[in-house]
């Protein structure tokens, strides 16, 4: 069983969404205040009305999830999907972040969410990005298709109240075309 603490408050503060420990001991101004995502957001939300994380209903479809192996596997295992069923298949991404050291740092008395930040042109060297993506598959009956995906990233960081940061970046993927059928594959008749 799940419930909310009573002494933590969720505020959305500029878009961003925040639990705050409202009966935490204010000494020298210092607070916790805890930055989740739209999705830890909607969960705390949920919590007032089920006891359950499993109850939590998102009121989208759920699909299985192939996980990520050789191309071979991951074929294999798309093609054993039945007319009409989707899946996740999972795709890795690495990013080469430089660190971000306490030099990369500054304090700013009175800031509303924290005396720390990060200095300015400290990120600038990592651009978000859109990348289109052709994806070419075959459906069930060999009938090839194309589509074409697009995947954009929003890069930042996130400073905890010590002064310690962390590079975040939030990976969306959408569909830039709908499927276009492209042919038939080829099949060898003996």
């Amino acid at each position: 069983m799940i419930r909310k603490r009573e002494n933590i408050v969720a505020r959305v503060i500029h878009d961003s969404y925040f639990l705050i420990d409202i009966k935490q001991n204010y000494l020298d101004d210092k607070a916790r205040i805890y930055e989740v995502n739209e999705i830890g957001y909607y969960i705390w939300k949920q919590l007032d009305v089920v006891s359950d994380v499993d109850d939590i209903d998102d009121g989208k479809e759920h699909y299985p999830i192939i996980p990520q192996q050789t191309p071979e596997i991951m074929n294999n295992a798309v093609n054993l999907l039945q007319p009409g069923e989707e899946a996740i298949v999972p795709v890795s991404i690495w990013f080469n972040f430089d660190p971000i050291t306490e030099a990369d740092i500054e304090i700013v008395e009175g800031a509303p969410l924290g005396k720390y930040q990060i200095k300015h042109g400290i990120l600038s060297k990592y651009k978000n990005f859109d990348i289109i993506i052709t994806v070419n598959y075959y459906d069930m009956y060999q009938n090839e298709y194309s589509q074409k995906v697009k995947l954009s990233s929003n890069m930042y960081a996130s400073i905890t109240q010590e002064g310690k940061a962390k590079h975040l970046c939030d990976i969306n993927l959408k569909e830039a075309t709908v499927p276009v059928k492209t042919g038939k594959r080829k099949t060898n008749s003996r």
